[in-house]
């Protein structure tokens, strides 16, 4: 749990060294359907997570659409890596668990990540404020059709 993003992404680092014992083991908890993501050489690259794990509190979440979560490992981030990792992402989801719809909640600072969602065909559906930390976010939905 090393993984430390640059500025402003660091929004994203996990908790200090006190509290990783309790962030492993939210990893761990099955209805978080917790993924690790590799590449062909089988090394570990970042993770996603389907359902809760994937939602805000904040938002009014319906069961329409299955919740995406991830996370790519900081040093491959911003150099182009995003649309492979994500399209297997999505490749996994609907394949697995074979939704309807796909959601994202993104926090609206991340401009790169909503881009990436966007070239998949996420649209805009809905934007709310985390009142725990005052962070808007937006939610994106697309169909499930393959990528």
């Amino acid at each position: 749990m090393a993984w430390r993003y640059d500025p402003p992404y660091d929004f994203y680092d996990p908790p200090d060294a006190a509290s990783v014992e309790i962030y492993v083991r939210e990893f761990l908890r099955p209805e978080l359907a917790f993924h690790a993501v590799l590449d062909a050489s089988g090394e570990f690259v970042g993770f996603c997570s389907f359902g809760r794990d994937g939602q805000v509190p904040g938002f009014d979440y319906d069961d329409k659409a299955l919740d995406i979560g991830l996370g790519m490992k900081p040093a491959l981030t911003g150099q182009g890596y995003g649309a492979a990792f994500f399209a297997e992402i999505l490749r996994f989801a609907i394949g697995t668990f074979g939704p309807s719809h796909l959601r994202v909640t993104v926090a609206e600072f991340n401009k790169r990540a909503m881009a990436l969602y966007r070239r998949f065909g996420f649209e805009h559906h809905s934007a709310f404020l985390d009142r725990r930390e005052s962070i808007p976010y937006a939610v994106m939905v697309r169909e499930a059709d393959p990528c």
